[in-house]
């Protein structure tokens, strides 16, 4: 059990890490909108996730948690030294408007879920969407170490 929270710790932190790193990298010497290099970070290390996991089925490396936390912590720390030696980092700037935006879409989107999926709703909703499907399919690689379809 402690293990598996130790794995599970050391994913977030190389995510996070590997995300940071590369909103940091050094890209430009304008200013760029925080946000929106968080938000296209975020996709690319997701995206680094899902072509390194058919890697790794095709090495016939196991797919789980550790792994994909290896793989995300060695480009980041790659990443992390290149910034450190260079001394520079991305310069990042949020505006109000980004602010006042994310504050909205906050707002608007906790309304949503709280009147279309309310909790007498969502025992049906649990059951009967897509999401079971996503869920049985991630258990599988879990279990497995492969990734299959």
């Amino acid at each position: 059990m402690a293990v598996e929270l130790g794995i599970r710790l050391f994913f977030i932190i190389a995510f996070i890490s590997f995300v940071g790193s590369v909103a940091l990298f050094p890209k430009t010497e304008e200013k760029l909108s925080l946000l929106a290099e968080v938000l296209m970070s975020t996709v690319l290390v997701m995206c680094f996730g899902a072509v390194a996991a058919g890697v790794c089925k095709i090495i016939k490396l196991p797919v789980n948690v550790g792994t994909i936390s290896v793989i995300y912590m060695v480009p980041s720390l790659v990443l992390w030294g290149v910034i450190i030696a260079k001394k520079k980092i991305q310069k990042l700037a949020i505006s109000k408007i980004e602010i006042i935006s994310v504050a909205i879409l906050s707002i608007v989107f906790m309304a949503v879920e709280l009147t279309v999926f309310s909790y007498e709703m969502r025992p049906s909703y649990n059951y009967n969407t897509d999401a079971g499907n996503h869920l049985a399919s991630a258990l599988g690689i879990v279990r497995t170490g492969e990734v299959s379809g």
